[in-house]
């Protein structure tokens, strides 16, 4: 069990796979249908392979884990995962040194990283499948979401805002806490500057980061 992946944190699949451990991986599947996601978990290996219950490698992919406290590297190991209606698969993970494998092994993937400066008609697409996502060129914002499959293409516009709690003194005593929302008041959080763009292709999807401001991080797959 993964209770803390929200933190990116998971004790049995953060260990060392050089010495011939292995980790495997037991995906549930609750609901009526076969459901096919790609799943991810956090690891300290660097080159890794998966292979499914039949011992046949899948793809994967690896992405750094950024901003971890950890003293050692981490990264996200990402692979599709095949499940039955009602029912589990098993995926084993295991070191792609110790077998001296190259394909379809996964390294960490480098990152691209996005300046800004261009005109309003620069743009920045990302997705290699139905769905993408269209960034300005000019300052890194998201500005265009299109799904080619359900032929849908729209303009996008982020905006981001917090509420401050009311004190509770216009007739009222209850003021905003843990058990109760009540706001008084909207503020608008202005991005500041251009925002960065940070983006990691590989073989299963392609990930954005972006650092909004000091205390908002946001990334998109």
């Amino acid at each position: 069990m993964c209770p803390l992946l929200n933190i990116s944190y998971c004790p049995a699949t953060e260990v060392d796979l050089s010495n011939g451990k292995k980790i495997a991986v037991i995906v549930y599947n609750s609901l009526g249908w076969k459901r096919t996601d790609v799943i991810r978990i956090p690891v300290i290996t660097n080159n890794v392979i998966v292979k499914d219950y039949t011992g046949k490698m899948i793809s994967s992919q690896l992405i750094p884990i950024v901003n971890d406290s950890a003293a050692n590297e981490k990264y996200w190991l990402a692979f599709t995962a095949v499940v039955p209606p009602l029912g589990f698969s098993t995926y084993v993970i295991t070191s792609a040194n110790l077998l001296h494998v190259t394909y379809p092994a996964s390294a960490p993937i480098k990152p691209i990283t996005y300046t800004f400066g261009g005109t309003r008609n620069d743009s920045i697409q990302i997705g290699s499948g139905n769905l993408k996502l269209i960034y300005s060129g000019n300052d890194g914002k998201l500005t265009q979401y299109i799904n080619s499959k359900s032929s849908v293409n729209v303009p996008v516009e982020q905006a981001y805002s917090y509420y401050a709690g009311h004190d509770g003194n216009n007739g009222s005593i209850q003021a905003s806490g843990a058990y109760i929302f009540r706001p008084n008041a909207t503020f608008k959080i202005q991005p500041e500057g251009k925002i960065p763009l940070t983006v990691f292709k590989g073989p299963l999807f392609d990930e954005i980061h972006q650092n909004i401001s000091s205390w908002i991080y946001q990334w998109r797959i």
